[in-house]
């Protein structure tokens, strides 16, 4: 058996992004009352109920459990929300720190920084260039592991995104 180092993402602005979804989950159920489209108490509260746990129910235990970053003997595998990436360390052909202080909100990773970001390209199974972005909890020691397993002229920390 092999030994795997796991590293977890950030959190960063999903705790956010999750209190204005159930406010707004409250404000839809709002209109709906006034226009009249709950007359029955009972279907009104069950909806409710539904829509405001249903964010922090479903989508966050998703992200909690699912998404992490796991250093494996031969290759890092990234598991995102419905995906999963083996990227092979001899395959990775460019890593990037990004320093770059804007926030994206539709980022593929959860709302974080660009800053806390690290950019990994690499060459698919069919050779074709492919990249994916993480954010790890502990992104110094994250870089470390990966200084020590990716070919250091693959390696390379630039200022911002290119």
């Amino acid at each position: 058996m092999y030994d795997e180092i796991i590293f977890r993402p950030r959190m960063g602005y999903l705790i956010i992004y999750l209190i204005v979804m159930i406010i707004v989950a409250g404000i839809i159920l709002g209109i709906f009352i006034e226009i009249g489209l709950f007359s029955d108490d009972f279907l009104f509260y069950l909806m409710m109920t539904l829509m405001l746990l249903f964010y922090p129910l479903v989508i966050f235990p998703l992200f909690l459990i699912r998404v992490k970053y796991i250093f494996r003997t031969e290759s890092l595998i990234v598991r995102r929300y419905l995906s999963t990436y083996e990227i092979r360390y001899r395959s990775i052909t460019h890593v990037e720190e990004v320093t770059d202080h804007s926030v994206y909100f539709a980022n593929i990773t959860p709302s974080v920084p660009s800053s806390k970001q690290i950019w990994i390209w690499y060459s698919d199974k069919d050779g074709s260039e492919q990249y994916v972005n993480i954010c790890p909890r502990k992104k110094e020691e994250f870089l470390s592991q990966l200084r020590y397993r990716v070919d250091p002229k693959a390696f390379e920390i630039k200022s911002s995104l290119s």
